[in-house]
């Protein structure tokens, strides 16, 4: 079994229905939004509980913990600095040694955030200096978890996609806009390597397949700005792209400090499972088909109140 916690957020949802779909034995960790899908284990608890948390890994047994529950919101980060690293740094540190105990392999999604943006397309051994509480609290969260659990697999990520939830991703919130015909700001000077999260969700699967661990940059193989980006979803949708308006990250009203150059370089994953990854065409293709094939209906039933 492959045991997903927050698996009613936008990663976790996805990394369980696509898992699901390709023959995966799934079981999830929820807290509040329950997760209804058949041959699927549901677990609700509460990730703060040290002693919870490890009577379910014994129990469960699981194969695998790939631990999606995390604090997100970078302005909400900054705000409750205290909380955030509860979540992101002390959960995932319990959870990673609970994994160790039990013999199963243990998976933290981070982020190219732990980077200031002083240069393009890291690599794995580059320096870090996040910018941000989120940045920090993800970066101590490495940190935590390959000391209580040395074969740790951990994959720097940027994400977008569809969620099971209210609430909207990135590429969601432009293409809202976009077909509402509103126009909206489009960021000229952030770069970044998107990827679309059921991509991410075929590359971590392939990568728990070779038994990888260590530090991995698994996110789209194209440095683009969050403008481009934009752009570049309006045509895939057939849309005006004039909607978006160029625009500086020094100008809008974000609270957290944001690095202007977050790309990555994904030469270490590429040859680690052989294949290189998506470019943002590809991922905005199939960004788009998972709304017309019925993937997002399924997705927003399988997530309950």
């Amino acid at each position: 079994m492959i045991l997903v916690t927050g698996a009613s957020g936008l990663l976790g949802s996805n990394l369980v229905l696509t898992g699901k779909k390709t023959g995966r034995t799934m079981g999830t960790v929820t807290n509040r939004h329950r997760i209804r899908l058949s041959g699927v284990p549901d677990w609700q608890l509460d990730l703060t509980d040290a002693a919870a948390v490890r009577g379910l890994i014994r129990q469960a047994k699981p194969e695998v913990v790939i631990h999606c529950a995390a604090q997100t919101n970078l302005d909400a980060a900054e705000t409750d600095p205290h909380g955030t690293a509860c979540i992101n740094v002390e959960v995932p540190r319990v959870l990673a040694a609970a994994a160790a105990e039990f013999g199963s392999q243990f998976v933290y999604p981070s982020t190219d955030a732990v980077f200031d943006g002083t240069r393009s397309m890291n690599v794995e051994g580059d320096p870090v200096r996040p910018l941000s509480v989120y940045g920090r609290t993800k970066y101590d969260g490495e940190v935590a978890c390959a000391k209580a659990n040395p074969g740790t697999l951990i994959a720097r990520i940027n994400i977008y996609g569809w969620n099971a939830q209210a609430k909207q991703s990135l590429a969601e919130w432009m293409l809202s806009k976009l077909e509402a015909g509103e126009s909206f700001p489009g960021f000229t000077d952030v770069y970044f390597c998107p990827m679309l999260v059921n991509d991410f969700a075929d590359v971590l699967f392939a990568m728990l397949d070779h038994r990888l661990s260590g530090i991995y940059h698994v996110c789209g193989s194209e440095r683009i700005s969050k403008y481009d980006f934009a752009a570049r979803i309006a045509r895939a949708f057939g849309l005006d792209d004039g909607k978006v308006q160029r625009a500086s990250v020094h100008d809008s009203p974000l609270i957290a400090q944001r690095a202007l150059d977050i790309s990555m370089s994904t030469g270490r994953v590429t040859a680690a499972i052989g294949r290189p990854m998506p470019s943002v065409q590809q991922g905005l293709r199939r960004f788009a088909m998972l709304r017309e094939t019925g993937f997002l209906s399924e997705l927003k039933a399988m997530v309950g109140e």
